[in-house]
């Protein structure tokens, strides 16, 4: 597998796993960083809280990378549903004919129980 072939088919859990550091750093880590630098820093007015970058311009960046996050999810479920139909687990489908065991029990059907419990 050379690297083309393997951007081509990982390139969505890297794009989940990139929004979710976007997400810790801008929500998490840089607010308490941004809290320490305010309690060292004399020179900088306190009241001054940090503002979410990623917020700014009405969350349009959460709204795309929902996005192209929902829709790559989607699709890639509907190829994996395609891929199991093309391809044949079993030989033929199952009829309720078919499935009897030699018992004459139904396949699926769960054991009976004895009159003596």
């Amino acid at each position: 597998m050379n690297f083309n072939d393997w951007i081509q088919n990982r390139w969505r859990p890297i794009t989940a796993i990139v929004y979710l550091v976007i997400c810790m750093f801008d929500f998490v880590i840089f607010p308490i960083g941004w809290a320490w630098f305010l309690f060292f820093v004399d020179a900088v007015d306190k009241t001054i809280g940090w503002t979410p970058l990623t917020l700014q311009g009405a969350g349009m960046f959460h709204l795309s990378f929902g996005a192209i996050l929902g829709v790559s999810a989607y699709t890639r479920g509907q190829e994996k549903v395609q891929r199991l139909r093309n391809e044949s687990v079993y030989e033929h489908e199952y009829t309720p004919e078919e499935n009897t065991e030699q018992s004459g029990r139904r396949r699926f059907e769960p054991p009976r129980r004895n009159n003596y419990e």
